[in-house]
């Protein structure tokens, strides 16, 4: 997926020549809502809990998806007190964020427009993340970034206390947004999505096919190794890139641990996180200078 900076730039722009009333607020959090399982995902992965990573992924792959990406939107809106422009904003956001994810070419990856009732990755595949198109847009989405920080911090953001029944939705929406994608892992697990199936059952690996997208790369002799997102360490043989610190590729496995590569592209992952991190920065900045300026976020009881 794009880096956080290339949604930021890119959807905050077309959503303010189309919504110039629109608060930007609004527009910067949809841009990241598909991108919170992700965030939770790695969270957990650093923490003192250890579940399985097979489990794990396709989890958040099943939470990822637009259907639970509205879901989460509802619930955010409703804590609104214009329930239908926000969701409209956080919603068309949220999509637009999942088309954009579908241009890079991501071995192994994609979004789901029609989940459940799909597994099967959507992606057009125009675009590697190291593409000059893509640091453009992310100079892009710090340029826009910053004008919104400083330009758009005192528009007012209007929120309601909820009442009982509103309160109700709101826990019934996100309690189906961390709950029901446990019931559903096994569609993203039977579709082999990021390859989990395969990589899960290790003796039925020789044979099949193996994608990996951004994995941790290193040189151990005269073959190169790659992390899977389990933390596995997996052989390569063929061409390999000699300076690269993650590669996005596609082969067969010749045995358990070894795979045959046919296509390898090396990565700048680094470069996407701290992109990323910045953009998360510039979110949480455009919500919190104003209210710290005590003029941004009115706060009224529901009804």
């Amino acid at each position: 997926m794009p880096n956080t900076l290339v949604h930021l730039g890119i959807q905050g722009a077309i959503s303010r020549a189309g919504l110039p009333s629109v608060s930007m607020r609004w527009v910067f959090l949809g841009c990241v809502i598909p991108d919170v399982p992700w965030i939770m995902r790695r969270a957990i992965n650093l923490s003192p809990v250890d579940p399985d990573p097979y489990w794990l992924m396709s989890y958040a792959t099943v939470q990822a998806s637009l259907l639970f990406c509205l879901v989460l939107a509802a619930a955010i809106a409703l804590m609104s007190r214009r329930f239908w422009p926000v969701v409209a904003v956080l919603s068309g956001n949220a999509a637009l964020h999942l088309l954009l994810d579908a241009v890079e070419i991501k071995p192994g990856n994609g979004a789901h427009f029609f989940a459940p009732l799909s597994w099967q990755h959507f992606r057009f595949d125009l675009l590697w993340p190291h593409s000059p198109l893509i640091y453009a847009a992310t100079g892009l989405g710090l340029l826009f970034s910053t004008y919104v920080l400083f330009q758009y911090r005192r528009q007012p953001i209007a929120f309601s206390l909820p009442a009982s029944a509103k309160a109700t939705t709101i826990t019934i929406l996100i309690a189906a947004y961390l709950l029901t994608p446990m019931w559903l892992t096994s569609g993203p697990y039977e579709d082999d999505n990021h390859f989990v199936r395969t990589l899960q059952e290790m003796e039925l690996r020789p044979g099949q096919r193996i994608e990996i997208d951004r994995g941790a790369y290193e040189i151990n002799g005269s073959a190169g190794l790659v992390s899977t997102f389990a933390g596995e360490k997996l052989r390569l043989t063929g061409e390999m890139p000699a300076n690269a610190t993650a590669v996005s590729l596609s082969g067969v496995f010749v045995d358990e641990n070894t795979v045959r590569v046919e296509e390898i592209q090396a990565t700048t992952e680094r470069f996407r996180s701290f992109a990323s991190i910045v953009g998360l920065a510039f979110v949480a900045g455009v919500w919190l200078i104003g209210n710290l300026n005590g003029d941004s976020i009115l706060i009224s009881r529901g009804r």
